[in-house]
């Protein structure tokens, strides 16, 4: 088991309940999660499983109407761990984004249609990492006062010092008064263009980093004028635009053809490397999962049934839902063994291990008492009670 100094993302007994007309969706029933420092944990698992939702419950925004009932997510921040579910809505805003980033599913859905490719960029980065901008816009305008004086041009030198009194305001307050006042009147209104600048500059520079092709050209553009996988590349562009801490990746090839999905998915190893991230990746491909994870978490139902490293899992599954899901895996020449029987309504799941029901290893304890996960292996933990474990 990974020491405690090792762990950057803790999730201990989260539970999440989803509130409908046809009665109480039990969707996570508490589940335990370690994610270490620098690695990539796969989370894998049928459609409905609660993969997306842990995912959302982590940054503290399960979809509605559902609602976080129990449990911890514990964050290693400033040298210490923080409760994300206890912080305030300001707080959490602070740590989405910046410590916490995710890349949606779909990336149309992700982009506003509205707004361009650099504007949506820069909010990210205007969010987070405003004082940072701000700063290089003021060197950039006192650079150009100092030129307006030297060519004696003194009334451009005293609006661009009206200019900088607007930024030194900034700095002290991101939503000065000054700042208000001046987006409402057009001429002060100009203020804005070295800010625009050094910002056009850093997203260009992520959008070049995100292998994109004609990056300056990109910035002005709107999603629909881009492909799934320019889409795509430019949601990993403001996912990592802070440099996050931990990078959700919520099934980010699933709606991109074969080539594509292989450029995204050399892109975010790439990109773990250079920001060091660590990444927690959700997806139903085995194979993606062979290739770039280092652990493997299984979930059925709304819990975690088996956690191991990915070379220790592709060797030896031992909980028969893990065994059952290699099984369904196409192989030329054998074809696939189907997992019988369907996934449980979560409204009224079954009592006991919630794969009892299709499991063909099933006892009579199986459908009174609910597993607890137990280390069989070293660092290979599996909810089944056919172990006993250490």
């Amino acid at each position: 088991m990974a020491k405690k100094s090792d762990l950057l993302v803790q999730v201990r007994g989260l539970v999440v309940r989803f509130y409908t007309y046809e009665g109480i969706v039990k969707a996570l029933s508490g589940i335990n999660l370690d994610i270490k420092e620098g690695e990539t944990l796969g989370l894998v698992g049928e459609t409905g499983c609660g993969k997306s939702v842990t995912a959302f419950s982590i940054i503290a925004l399960p979809p509605p109407p559902g609602k976080i009932e129990k449990g911890e997510i514990l964050l290693k921040s400033n040298g210490g761990l923080i409760n994300v579910l206890n912080l305030p809505k300001e707080k959490l805003q602070d740590i989405r984004g910046h410590k916490i980033s995710m890349i949606m599913q779909e990336p149309s859905a992700a982009l506003n249609p509205l707004y361009t490719i650099g504007d949506q960029v820069s909010e990210v980065l205007l969010r987070h990492r405003a004082e940072t901008f701000i700063k290089m816009a003021l060197e950039e305008l006192e650079r150009d006062i100092a030129a307006a004086e030297r060519k004696g041009s003194r009334f451009k030198a005293r609006v661009y010092r009206t200019y900088a009194g607007i930024y030194r305001s900034m700095l002290k307050n991101q939503k000065s008064l000054k700042a208000r006042i001046a987006s409402k009147i057009p001429f002060l209104k100009r203020y804005r263009r070295w800010l625009d600048s050094v910002l056009r500059k850093e997203v260009v520079r992520l959008l070049e980093e995100m292998r994109i092709a004609n990056p300056g050209g990109v910035f002005d553009l709107y999603p629909h004028e881009l492909s799934g996988g320019m889409q795509q590349r430019a949601v990993i562009a403001m996912a990592l635009a802070c440099h996050p801490k931990l990078l959700i990746a919520d099934e980010p090839t699933t709606s991109l053809d074969v080539t594509v999905q292989a450029q995204i998915l050399d892109l975010i190893r790439e990109l773990k490397k250079e920001f060091g991230s660590s990444v927690l990746y959700i997806t139903h491909n085995l194979g993606v999962v062979a290739e770039i994870c280092d652990r493997v978490a299984v979930m059925y139902a709304g819990q975690v049934c088996e956690i191991a490293e990915v070379k220790e899992l592709f060797k030896r599954q031992m909980h028969p839902y893990t065994r059952a899901l290699f099984q369904a895996i196409p192989r030329p020449g054998k074809g696939f063994i189907s997992i019988k029987g369907t996934v449980p309504n979560l409204v009224n799941p079954p009592p006991g291990c919630r794969f009892h029901p299709r499991c063909p290893r099933t006892m009579e304890i199986c459908s009174k008492e609910t597993p607890k996960a137990v280390e069989v292996r070293k660092n290979h933990f599996v909810a089944c009670h056919l172990y006993k474990g250490d």
